[in-house]
């Protein structure tokens, strides 16, 4: 049997924030190319993006593609007739691989306006972890708050970090009350932030989630003697909340925090 022995491919995210994480529409884009030492990559891109903020989750707005695994050095945004658009040049701080034996990497492109348009002046790098993993970004002189899956909200305020960083998250659900969310590369921050997370509603006892409850028999009683929202009547599980606080990223379990 023929080896196959074309070089796997491995995926590539590239995104652009605005350095005041402001965000700005239709911004011109003239070409996006990657280089390493030995070799430069071209994809291909959108003549207009959406300059993103670090509270915005999604797909990248510069390109998303497939290329040999690679070490990468420098970006390069190419000019544009007319100019008043992204473009300019940044060597990345810190060269990075991306490695077959991983899901992928993203660079993210703090931009800044120029005269009439707007160039590259930081970057940050970061792996793309498999599904349903996301992605959130930082930018220092800015709050993230991103609204992660299974009601998880990470905050990192303003001044957390020196310079921008790309986290890599997932909120798993192991089987308790809270999820647990993992939040990579683990760093120490500067100023605290917090995750608040909801507790995860599930079907009672001997139900299968999405199945009708039955109908039970129901006593008459007298009204309980204090009102429903008075200290020490029932609470309900599901309506709980945790909020941590946290200056280190790792990976966290909820806590509940019962309402007042």
């Amino acid at each position: 049997m023929d080896v196959d022995e074309r070089p796997k491919r491995v995926r590539v995210k590239v995104s652009a924030f605005s350095n005041l994480n402001v965000a700005e529409r239709q911004i011109r884009l003239g070409g996006l190319v990657l280089c390493s030492t030995s070799a430069c990559y071209q994809p291909e891109t959108a003549p207009y993006i959406d300059l993103r903020t670090t509270s915005t989750l999604g797909p990248a707005n510069i390109a998303d593609f497939m290329m040999p695994p690679s070490t990468i050095t420098h970006v390069y945004l190419t000019p544009i007739a007319g100019g008043a658009g992204l473009e300019g040049s940044l060597a990345l701080e810190t060269p990075f691989t991306f490695d077959k034996d991983f899901f992928g990497g993203e660079i993210m492109l703090v931009v800044a306006k120029r005269g009439n348009g707007y160039a590259p002046v930081q970057s940050a790098t970061g792996l793309i972890g498999g599904p349903p993993s996301t992605s959130v970004y930082y930018i220092p002189n800015t709050a993230t708050v991103a609204r992660l899956p299974k009601d998880v909200v990470l905050t990192l305020p303003a001044g957390a970090m020196a310079r921008p960083a790309v986290f890599n998250t997932l909120a798993h659900d192991t089987g308790n009350r809270f999820p647990m969310v993992d939040v990579y590369p683990y760093v120490d921050l500067a100023v605290p932030g917090t995750i608040d997370m909801r507790a995860i509603a599930r079907p009672p006892k001997g139900l299968t989630a999405g199945a009708p409850p039955p109908t039970p028999a129901v006593a008459m009683v007298p009204a309980p003697a204090y009102p429903a929202n008075r200290q020490g009547a029932p609470v309900d599980d599901n309506a709980t909340s945790s909020k941590t606080t946290f200056i280190k990223t790792g990976v966290f379990h909820g806590y509940p925090v019962r309402p007042r």
